[in-house]
């Protein structure tokens, strides 16, 4: 699991097909994700939202984070990936001082 740069991520995107939520520093702007890797390849990301970024649902504070667009690829599905990025991110952003993430959940 990795916290790439905008960089890093164009350059792990380049030549692939990948679904719009690999994209969303592109639509919304969101400078921050993290990614699973399976060797080399894609497999995860989750963006993270802060301060100042464009929630489409939360005026965020001070202190905190809105964990927002996730998706695994089909062919890693399964896995647990979500849950494991979840508590990974978590555990980093702890570390960074931050003490209230949330996450918004859409019914369908």
């Amino acid at each position: 699991m990795i916290k790439p740069t905008l960089e890093e991520l164009d350059k792990l995107r380049q030549g692939k097909e990948l679904p719009r939520e690999f994209y969303y520093d592109r639509i919304h702007g969101v400078k921050t994700c993290y990614v699973a890797l399976h060797g080399e390849e894609i497999a995860h990301i989750y963006w993270l939202y802060f301060k100042g970024d464009d929630s489409r649902f939360l005026v965020l504070g001070d202190g905190v984070v809105e964990l927002n667009y996730n998706t695994t690829l089909p062919q890693f599905r399964g896995r647990g990936l979500m849950s494991k990025m979840q508590a990974y991110i978590l555990r980093d952003l702890k570390s960074e001082g931050y003490r209230k993430a949330v996450g918004l959940v859409h019914e369908k």
